[in-house]
């Protein structure tokens, strides 16, 4: 799989997602060489996300975030490694107005006016290399959507340790 092809099947088959990714920016993944390890691991990210959506959607409501929802692996349900979920950002991030800038992130306008809103939650793909992929997310399952939003999939953002 390559992320040129998980976009399209994003699209097609998650249900309880939202994706205002830019696609350019994950499809430059694939010109990476490890890029046929971590598309796997993106589509199996994203699948996770979406039956997260999906439990927290339906009428018996998941009370947690996307991080519990992992650890409880509930049954039926994908998820992915607790120990590649971040739910926020570290200070120095979050509390910086230029690494926080990178982390403003599309969305649909019922949830924020301005159609950005800081994208902290994230999903490693990889921890290793200076691409480090990641894929962040907003949580809007009890919000006006009922959705998880995906505002990036790409190279890890600018932080304390790249800048």
């Amino acid at each position: 799989m390559s992320f040129a092809e998980l976009n399209e099947l994003a699209h097609d088959r998650m249900r309880h997602l939202i994706l205002t990714y830019d696609k350019s920016k994950a499809a430059d993944l694939d010109d990476d060489m490890k890029s046929s390890a971590w598309a796997p691991k993106a589509w199996d990210a994203l699948l996770a996300l979406d039956s997260y959506g999906a439990c927290s959607a339906g009428g018996e409501r998941f009370g947690g975030t996307f991080r519990d929802f992992c650890e409880a692996a509930p049954h039926g349900m994908r998820t992915y490694p607790v120990t590649r979920v971040a739910m926020v950002e570290s200070d120095s991030v979050r509390n910086d107005k230029k690494f926080r800038q990178h982390r403003m992130f599309s969305v649909p306008p019922e949830v924020d006016a301005s159609r950005k809103v800081f994208m902290e939650a994230h999903i490693k793909i990889d921890n290793k290399g200076r691409i480090a992929p990641r894929i962040h997310f907003y949580d809007d399952t009890s919000g006006a959507t009922g959705k998880v939003i995906v505002g990036y999939i790409g190279p890890h953002l600018p932080n304390t340790r790249t800048n």
